[in-house]
């Protein structure tokens, strides 16, 4: 029995890490006091690829903070999953990496555990992704670092306009002319939806406008962070009768 003992803890010998424990204050300075620690990295070393790592992050109270896997630790390389706890030990962040890229899926929960954001990867470069509000509808942005953009540009836009409108006969004898404000959402295949009027003019006005922007044709939708968004767009259309 002790011969086969020995030989077990001899295979497992071959799985052991190498061991290293840094400890961090709350501006992830290093400190040299467990108790002014407000977390640690334990970052084991496999012995037989003394650059390949696990690094796992705990908070001060022993829970995980957060566990990334390394071919390369030197180089920050890494590979596989990449893992994150919040303190209550619920996960927020799940992904993969391949060759120190993001590759294949990314997840982001909220603190109850709803999704939050779900993003697929290739190369280090998103290709969809999915971002809710918490209460699970999809997040709708306001201003991005690149605003969608109708086919051909604004200029273009306002031709079709031009083109489209057919100004109400009824609005036309009456002499009734203004501008409508309508707001409406670029959605993340270009696809314009949820059009609503935040200011109209008139009955017969305001539906005209609303039909016409409900024909457009897709746009190239918007980005924040490379990542193609909902975006919420305003447009005002003025309608102004002429001699």
């Amino acid at each position: 029995m002790r011969k086969i003992l020995l030989i077990a803890l001899l295979s497992c010998a071959n799985y052991v890490f190498a061991q290293d424990t840094t400890y961090y204050d709350n501006k992830w300075y290093t400190v040299g006091d467990k108790s002014a620690a407000l977390y640690y990295r334990f970052v084991q070393f496999q012995e037989n690829d003394s650059d390949a790592a696990i690094v796992r992050v705990y908070y001060i109270s022993g829970k995980i903070k957060t566990e990334r896997h390394y071919s390369s630790y030197s180089k920050k390389i890494q590979q596989g999953t990449e893992i994150e706890w919040d303190e209550n030990g619920q996960v927020t962040i799940s992904a993969n990496y391949n060759e120190g890229m993001l590759d294949g899926e990314r997840v982001t929960y909220y603190s109850d555990g709803k999704l939050k954001e779900k993003g697929m990867y290739k190369n280090g470069i998103v290709e969809k992704s999915k971002q809710l509000t918490a209460g699970g509808e999809e997040m709708v942005f306001a201003i991005v670092e690149h605003p969608p953009q109708f086919p051909g540009g604004e200029d273009k836009m306002y031709r079709f306009l031009k083109k489209k409108i057919k100004y109400p006969k009824d609005a036309r004898w009456k002499g009734i002319q203004g501008k409508v404000f309508i707001t409406f959402v670029v959605t993340r295949d270009g696809s314009v939806t949820d059009v609503r009027i935040v200011r109209g003019v008139s009955k017969e006005i305001d539906a005209e406008a609303l039909r016409v922007i409900k024909l457009m044709p897709k746009w190239t939708p918007g980005t924040q962070n490379g990542r193609k968004v909902n975006v919420q767009f305003n447009l005002p259309i003025n309608f102004a009768l002429r001699d």
